[in-house]
């Protein structure tokens, strides 16, 4: 899976219970910390494969914020 998708469905998945703004800044932050990667950096290799790992990482986070746990925990 890439940068790119997996991007995209966590922003889908908050958008459920978040609005536009507050789903794009905590995808953003979720990614920069799993991925190591700035904005612009993601935005510039949105193809590059992610590891199992952070995948696996990404989603149990995701799981987690639909939950209304907040991004910070």
């Amino acid at each position: 899976m890439t940068i790119g998708d997996i991007q995209q469905q966590l922003n889908t998945a908050l958008l459920s219970i978040y609005n536009d703004g507050e789903a794009a800044i905590i995808t953003d932050w979720v990614m920069e910390h799993y991925t190591s990667k700035s904005r612009i950096q993601r935005m510039l290799e949105k193809k590059q494969s992610l590891t199992d790992e952070q995948i696996n990482l990404i989603n149990a986070a995701k799981e987690q914020l639909l939950q209304h746990k907040p991004v910070q925990y």
